[in-house]
């Protein structure tokens, strides 16, 4: 059984050493990619004529041995796929030699047709070039947090700013209370106007020194009634109608990024870790009720987008008619009802809930793969943990650099406003720029490392229906693998993904519309760009890289090449990316429930007191908070889902390519194959009992590939409360 979990070589049709003198060194050749080594597995594309061929490299071959060639390809758009002795011109990117003759025949590269078999290909450094970019610009990180360090004042937190411009506390020594005036002319309160108090005063017995703006000059006023809420520097008025004041001013005003800075509560830091406790608590019971009662999980999104919109819209419509008669609440509701009636017509097709049942059974096989390798549940809990500490570092540095503006006072004067030097802009834009940066490279971590425990998980066999002899520990030898090997090209492929992204949303747009109005020849060219061109910079290259050990342009051509160029598994290509749908629902709800666990934390501490601004914005703090972290369970069950994909591909690529490797070399039979210790079976017996022995796909893909019936009506009320 422990010989059985590994796989025969008969079936990978390669030796599993890497051999030596069949690699020359490659320029480059089209496609953004630079010199590389050309390997055993990959394929060019050339044209001979009219006729568009591709060639896959096999090394040395006995027709080859007495040749001159650099590499000895396979023609497998030919019939008979023959083998032949080529020459590859590394400079310019030509070929000559084999079927392209004499006359010299530009190539292109087009990815790995055979893709080896994990631990078939030793790792190496990937992307080289870039790894130093990004060291060097983790470097102008390291300045720029040293600079904030220095010129950073931190004491500027927390503390309200009276009518001058100056900081309660610290411009005014001894008063750290903000105070609200009332008007001379009125019972109403003075809220331009705020003055620096020592203590908030209690009753209407004492007077303060006031601005009066008609006068423009300082008169005494008397005081009313006020209280302090735990951490906020303002005095909030006791009397109900003043205090209804106060709160629609500060809700109809927007604050200055740097007011609201200064009155943020010191407690407010403690929205961070709940949040994000939350939001992890949320992700796991998310990622088990797809686990049990994934088609529940599809009939309740359906039937709950479909009536919310409908309800939304009705509800504006009845404010429009009997409470408020305004234009905006018709527009709003019209539009939703617009939108409930095409959820309606849409997701209750047969052909929507076609595609959603299949997106279920993707999911389905996911989760099965999560359940047997459990490691891979420490994945988002360790993604979560690098996220927090990328966000708490650079929050303290932006913090600093957001403080290194604040006004001083110069002899005597009042500060006037927040204000930074050129050189501040800078680095505050460079660190909100290497924040995403980072934040997308965590994600492309997290990708990579879930594919390669995915790629070991699944190419491990089915031994009576159990995988044996599986990694331990993968997802930290699938992380020190990365950090090892693959750093360059991580920091590489999130640079780009991050930057293309809205440009790839863009073009799928543009496709679908030239599908609907423009002619073949104008579409094929727009879909050639969507599709060939920056469609193929995505996550799919970490798993290309994760199996190939690829620099990051070829992984993404190769995997392009195997998902969507496939004739040996058709159906991937419409599965590949169907859960999107799924992820983008579990990360509204984990975000959505850290926003309303937080704004329930906030209103029962009342750290914020009456001040709804400070409320909302550590609201949005919540949910910011949670968006990765929901990303990170999001990316769990996608990036498992289409990596198992991926395998099924390149298990059957390898398969049908050994089959009719045994067909051509016994002249299309391979009874001869087996004859000496199989006498008794026939041949497609024996193809089909080799073929049973290497069982990877789990049961829930083959089921979806074979037809998968939703399961709705086998699930009882017990199996929900269970």
């Amino acid at each position: 059984a422990a010989g059985a979990s590994r796989p025969p070589h008969n079936i990978v049709g390669f030796p599993s050493s890497r051999p030596r003198g069949d690699h020359i060194r490659r320029a480059t050749v089209g496609n953004m990619l630079a010199a590389d080594d050309l390997r055993i597995g990959q394929s060019i594309e050339f044209k001979v004529g009219d006729e568009t061929h591709i060639a896959m490299i096999v090394g040395r071959s006995p027709k080859c041995e007495d040749s001159d060639a650099t590499h000895c390809v396979e023609i497998v758009t030919a019939k008979d796929r023959p083998e032949q002795a080529v020459s590859l011109d590394q400079s310019f990117g030509l070929m000559t030699g084999g079927i392209v003759g004499a006359v010299p025949t530009k190539y292109k590269f087009k990815g790995f047709h055979l893709p080896p078999l994990p631990d078939h290909q030793q790792h190496h450094c990937t992307d080289r070039r870039f790894l130093l970019c990004f060291a060097l610009a983790l470097g102008m990180c390291c300045r720029i947090a040293v600079y904030a360090f220095r010129n950073g004042r931190i004491g500027n937190m927390h503390h309200a700013v009276d009518y001058e411009g100056r900081m309660c506390g610290i411009d005014v020594p001894g008063k750290r209370m903000a105070f609200w005036c009332r008007r001379k002319d009125s019972d109403l309160i003075n809220l331009r106007h705020p003055i620096c108090v020592e203590h908030c005063p209690s009753s209407n017995e004492t007077v303060h020194q006031c601005w009066d703006h008609a006068n423009q000059s300082l008169v005494e006023m008397r005081d009313y009634p006020t209280g302090v809420f735990l951490h906020s520097p303002y005095c909030w008025p006791k009397e109900e109608r003043l205090l209804e004041q106060v709160r629609e001013a500060r809700e109809n005003s927007v604050p200055s990024p740097g007011k609201l800075l200064v009155g943020m509560p010191r407690a407010a830091i403690w929205v961070i870790p709940i949040a994000a406790g939350i939001s992890s608590l949320i992700g796991y019971v998310y990622f088990k009720l797809l686990d049990r009662f994934v088609d529940c999980v599809v009939d309740i999104f359906v039937k709950f987008t479909s009536y919310l919109f409908l309800v939304a819209g009705c509800y504006y419509l009845l404010i429009y008619w009997k409470v408020y008669n305004s234009t905006r609440n018709l527009v709003v509701g019209c539009l939703l009802i617009s939108v409930s009636l095409f959820a309606f017509m849409f997701l209750w097709s047969d052909k929507a809930q076609s595609s959603l049942n299949r997106a279920a059974g993707c999911i389905e096989a996911a989760c099965e793969c999560i359940t047997e390798e459990a490691s891979l549940l420490l994945e988002p809990l360790i993604a979560m943990v690098l996220r927090m500490l990328i966000l708490l570092a650079f929050l303290v540095v932006l913090v600093l650099l957001v403080t290194c503006g604040a006004p001083q006072i110069v002899a005597g004067r009042a500060r006037h406003g927040w204000g930074y030097t050129s050189e501040q802009e800078f680095y505050i834009c460079y660190m909100v720029l290497m924040f995403l940066w980072m934040m997308e490279l965590t994600t492309s971590l997290s990708q990579y490392v879930l594919a390669w425990v995915t790629e070991r998980w699944y190419f491990t066999p089915y031994v009576d229906d159990v995988k044996i002899d599986k990694k331990h520990g993968a997802v930290f030898k699938g992380y020190a693998n990365a950090l090892r090997w693959h750093l360059g090209t991580l920091a590489y492929g999130s640079l780009l993904i991050g930057v293309l992204r809205i440009p790839r949303i863009f073009l799928k747009i543009i496709k679908i519309l030239t599908n609907l109005v423009m002619n073949k020849g104008s579409r094929g060219r727009v879909c050639k760009c969507a599709d060939q061109g920056i469609g193929r910079i995505n996550k799919n290259a970490y798993i290309g890289v994760a199996l190939t050990t690829e620099s990051f342009m070829q992984a993404a051509i190769s995997a392009d090449m195997m998902l969507n160029e496939n004739k040996d598994v058709q159906s991937i290509a419409w599965l590949n990316g169907m859960q999107g749908i799924f992820q983008l629902g579990g990360l509204i709800l984990i975000t959505a429930a850290a926003g309303f666990g937080t704004f329930v934390w906030v209103t029962l501490t009342k750290i914020c007191g009456p001040d709804d601004a400070v409320r909302d914005a550590l609201i949005w703090v919540g949910c910011i908070v949670a968006f990765p972290i929901g990303l990170s369970y999001m990316t769990l069950f996608d990036t498992v889902g289409d990596t198992i994909l991926y395998c099924w591909a390149v298990q059957e690529r390898r398969y049908n390519y050994h089959k009719e490797r045994l067909n051509k070399r016994n002249g299309g039979n391979i009874r001869g194959m087996f004859s000496t210790f199989m006498s008794s079976m026939s041949a497609e017996d024996a193809f089909g009992e080799e073929r049973a022995k290497v069982n990877y796909a789990p049961p829930a893909l083959r089921e979806l590939l074979l037809g998968r019936q939703p399961r709705l009506a086998s699930l009882s009320p017990g199996d929900l409360f269970w």
